[in-house]
């Protein structure tokens, strides 16, 4: 599960709490934290014989092979896998990882068996990742733990007679220190917990303990936090989309009626048009019929249809009846004679 780093999400929070607050507050984070500081772990960590939880069992057996070697520093297998000068302990294959030297293994073992062994009792689960880390989990949330020795480096010089035969320099190698460190780790977070020689790691269980709960608590606070930023973002989003569509319909309904109206004023114009060929057509029949009416000349005998027929054409020109009734206009009649 990968997250912004929290920093991003603590920017402009106004006046509510932090993901950080609310992990503070987390009803399930303060009951576990009394439970554990009223176990007292401190007076049985040191003489507690616990059996190795299942995803451990591997880890311990291999150790134990190590520890009957005779030939500790050589040995290599397809599971496990010594480095040479006992620089670190790793357990490969379907055995977690540990970076100790083989001289802390067994108590680094046992230190993280009985770690287990109380998470499992508070409903926290253990699994091991695909990096051979081992996570413990509450719900959805998860933190990776690890235990690591500090190393440090000691030069070896040649022995006296290949020193003598030629000139063969010493080396230098990392050897552990048999002191301890636990660290607990999520997206963006480490919190690590060392021992010096006054101070053990089995001396500060209940702090280890309340570390692993505060850290499942922070890590689901985030998520809610982040979550919740996502769907106010979407929110946003969906309503400034929604505006950007009612706007664009707006757009378009404006669009429509412009169109429209357009089509309107040149249908208006062709009307006008028709009807000034019509009215056109009829004053030039009543000059023609009033000419022939006042004329000393025979008329044509013909000249009757003619007029006929000519206030027929300015008849189906004109619009305005079919304008009047509400019917598109008609086209023109065509003379077929």
């Amino acid at each position: 599960m990968r997250h912004p780093r929290p920093v991003d999400l603590d920017r402009g929070r106004g006046t509510e709490p932090t993901w950080k607050e609310v992990a503070q507050t987390d009803p399930w984070r303060i009951e576990i934290t009394k439970k554990i500081v009223a176990a007292e772990f401190k007076s049985i960590i040191c003489g507690a014989r616990l059996k190795p939880v299942s995803l451990l069992q591997p880890a311990f057996e291999t150790a134990k092979e190590f520890h009957q070697s005779q030939n500790k520093l050589a040995r290599t297998s397809s599971q496990s896998k010594f480095q040479i000068h006992n620089v670190d302990f790793l357990l490969t294959a379907q055995n977690p990882r540990l970076r100790v030297s083989l001289g802390s293994v067994d108590r680094a073992l046992r230190l993280l068996n009985f770690i287990l062994h109380h998470c499992h009792g508070y409903g926290i689960e253990a699994w091991v990742d695909k990096e051979k880390f081992i996570n413990v989990s509450y719900g959805e949330s998860s933190v990776r733990l690890s235990i690591n020795e500090r190393f440090e480096e000691v030069y070896i010089p040649p022995p006296p007679v290949s020193r003598r035969k030629q000139n063969i320099s010493g080396q230098r190698i990392k050897q552990g220190t048999g002191e301890l460190s636990f660290t607990v780790s999520w997206v963006g977070h480490t919190r690590r917990i060392v021992e010096n020689s006054g101070n053990s790691l089995e001396s500060q269980v209940v702090n280890i303990f309340a570390k692993i709960v505060l850290s499942l608590a922070e890590t689901k606070a985030f998520a809610d936090d982040f979550n919740q930023r996502i769907a106010l973002s979407t929110s946003k989003w969906l309503e400034r989309a929604a505006e950007a569509a009612h706007a664009k319909n707006l757009t378009e309904q404006l669009e429509t009626m412009r169109v429209a109206n357009l089509a309107r004023n040149d249908e208006l114009r062709v009307e006008a048009a028709e009807w000034e060929k019509a009215a056109s057509i009829r004053r030039y029949v009543d000059h023609v019929r009033t000419k022939s009416e006042s004329s000393t000349k025979p008329v044509d005998p013909n000249l009757a249809a003619w007029i006929c027929w000519a206030m027929g054409v300015a008849e189906s020109l004109d619009p305005t009846d079919q304008r009047v009734s509400g019917l598109p206009p008609q086209p023109p009649a065509i003379d077929l004679e």
